[in-house]
């Protein structure tokens, strides 16, 4: 070839064909390895928040997860300790944790265990993933704000760790 792109990660046969100005030719041929640009990203937002009227309130959460390299990315976590974000005298239940892209960890609390997916996703180069998390906050003694942020990790070929922060 006479250029790479992602689609030629890895090793690729090239053969180089010398000419001189006399038609004396001479041939190799080697290999060329393309290394990936292994990247991440997350973003997090809040969608909805309801007062419950009752001093309670449920709040969606949408957490957006792309893979922005040129390889693709194993094992994918999304981690979100909602301990800090309302800490005591705060309580937090989890209301729904949804998504149509990876799969849900049904344990997850905030607290304890802040995993929000089992960590088998995969994401090939440019997929895009969404998860949809709602909580419910009651006894803070105060409206907020209130600052959270989402961490997302995943294995590139190499075993190379990559990472974001919402």
């Amino acid at each position: 070839p006479f250029a790479f792109d992602a689609g030629d990660v890895g090793p690729n046969v090239v053969v180089l064909t010398v000419t001189d100005a006399c038609g004396n030719s001479s041939t190799c041929t080697t290999i060329v390895t393309i290394t990936g640009s292994p990247v991440i990203g997350i973003a997090k937002r809040p969608t909805n928040v309801t007062n419950n009227g009752n001093g309670s309130y449920d709040i969606t959460y949408e957490i957006n997860v792309e893979n922005l390299g040129n390889v693709s990315i194993d094992s994918i976590q999304v981690t979100d300790d909602l301990t800090t974000t309302f800490p005591t005298p705060c309580t937090l239940n989890i209301l729904e944790i949804t998504s149509d892209d990876f799969i849900v960890n049904a344990s997850y609390n905030g607290d304890s265990d802040q995993n929000l997916l089992l960590g088998g996703d995969d994401m090939d180069a440019g997929e895009k993933g969404a998860i949809l998390l709602t909580v419910q906050i009651d006894n803070c003694g105060n409206l907020g704000p209130f600052f959270n942020e989402a961490f997302v990790e995943g294995i590139a070929p190499g075993d190379l760790m990559v990472s974001d922060t919402s």
